[in-house]
């Protein structure tokens, strides 16, 4: 189960069944700390991993490199509707769980309306229980988003592009001599 808290006051809460790692591969990632035991127990386990980056060390102007960190605990998705990369992420997970809510269940136009504040007000602490959270079933077999068409290749290089524009910007400026034969 993948748990989402919304940052809001007072904060808000969702769950989905399983969403593929793809889409959730780049939200923040928060520990569970601040929840009741129960809570915990509820959302399960997940494996974070962090990568810290490499290091120069001055001294010996070596490049040092670190394991990864692997984290085994109880974490929940941010979601920050204050921060443009948060809302962007959100959005391609309500279309994905648009189009792959299981038959019967009815979604609300905008899923993020269907999250429960974790308290009465701001200054409560967490008064929802578990079983209140709504919890979106999915089916098993994924429907992805169609994939982009054939790419455009340019006649003078092995460049790809995604649209006629793009190749012409590319050919205007990488081969202007042959673009200007051709006018």
């Amino acid at each position: 189960m993948q748990v989402f808290r919304f940052m809001n006051l007072p904060d808000r809460v969702l769950a989905f069944d399983e969403l593929p790692e793809e889409l959730v591969k780049d939200f923040e990632l928060c520990k569970a700390e601040s929840f009741p035991r129960y809570w915990k127990d509820w959302m399960g386990k997940k494996k974070r991993t962090i990568k810290p980056p490499p290091e120069r060390d001055p001294l010996t102007n070596t490049i040092r490199k670190f394991e990864p960190i692997v984290e085994e605990d109880h974490f929940f998705y941010l979601v920050d509707g204050r921060l443009g990369p948060s809302v962007e992420r959100w959005e391609k997970v309500a279309g994905y769980v648009r189009q792959n809510v299981k038959d019967g269940y009815i979604l609300k136009e905008d899923i993020s309306a269907m999250a429960v504040p974790l308290a009465g007000n701001k200054t409560d602490g967490v008064t929802l229980e578990p079983e209140d959270v709504p919890v979106i079933p999915l089916k098993k077999e994924l429907i992805l988003p169609p994939k982009p068409a054939e790419l455009m290749k340019c006649k003078d290089c092995p460049k790809e592009f995604e649209n006629k524009r793009a190749l012409r910007m590319h050919v205007m400026k990488k081969h202007p001599a042959k673009e200007a034969a051709a006018a």
